[in-house]
């Protein structure tokens, strides 16, 4: 008795069809998840310096700049933004003895986006040359300080130490058409974005797969049914 020989399929395309679109698709989600998703910053109208500690030493004043409220900036993991952030000085024209002692400023930084109120903790110290022939002051912030927000979400905010020094025994504050001020610059960096992100926009060339796996489909089971019908 002749034995019946088995009958061997083809791959069935519509198989083959769905495994190539699964594929299409497995490659959108990981170009999806490699692109980085920046965040904005923007910054409130609260930020302060308070140094009212200072008066047991060398008093000094600060003023925060006008254009803080007004900065807004994008940046993605790993970048940085720096503005600038306040002005200080002193209201004594000489440097006594209790003026060298190190006293406590806090910086307030006032966030819109996100919504945060970060305080950032430094020292104010009075200085003085031989013979008083040079005086002046600085401060030292004790940064960066990191700042968790939103799922996950990270940054950093480092403020620049400020120094000022007169000569010609025109004491802390310098000459009298002097401010005897200095600047502070403000710089916050992104470690990390909250999640979820906002899904990125695909791409030219993604949305192109995408429509061949789509048309590939379609054309697969359009001649599954005429294959049907005939």
């Amino acid at each position: 008795m002749p034995l019946a020989r088995g009958h061997m399929k083809g791959p069935d395309p519509m198989n083959r069809s769905i495994r190539i679109l699964c594929f299409i698709f497995s490659m959108l989600l990981t170009c999806g998840s490699a692109l980085a998703t920046p965040y904005t910053f923007e910054m409130g109208d609260s930020s302060s310096i308070d140094v009212s500690k200072t008066t047991q030493g060398l008093s000094m004043w600060a003023e925060i700049y006008q254009s803080v409220s007004s900065q807004a900036f994008l940046l993605d993991p790993g970048e940085s933004f720096s503005f600038k952030f306040a002005h200080m000085g002193t209201h004594e024209s000489w440097i006594n003895e209790d003026d060298l002692k190190a006293m406590e400023v806090t910086a307030y930084m006032d966030f819109d986006l996100p919504d945060i109120t970060q305080d950032i903790s430094g020292e104010s110290t009075g200085f003085s040359g031989k013979f008083e022939f040079n005086q002046g002051w600085q401060v030292i912030w004790d940064d960066p300080v990191y700042v968790d927000f939103g799922n996950g979400g990270r940054f950093s905010i480092e403020l620049s130490d400020a120094t000022f020094s007169s000569s010609m025994w025109t004491g802390p504050h310098g000459p009298c058409w002097s401010e005897g001020d200095a600047d502070i610059f403000a710089t916050v960096t992104l470690e990390t974005t909250p999640s979820p992100a906002p899904a990125p926009v695909p791409e030219p060339t993604t949305a192109v797969l995408l429509g061949l796996g789509v048309g590939l489909l379609g054309i697969t089971r359009l001649k599954r049914k005429k294959a049907s019908d005939s």
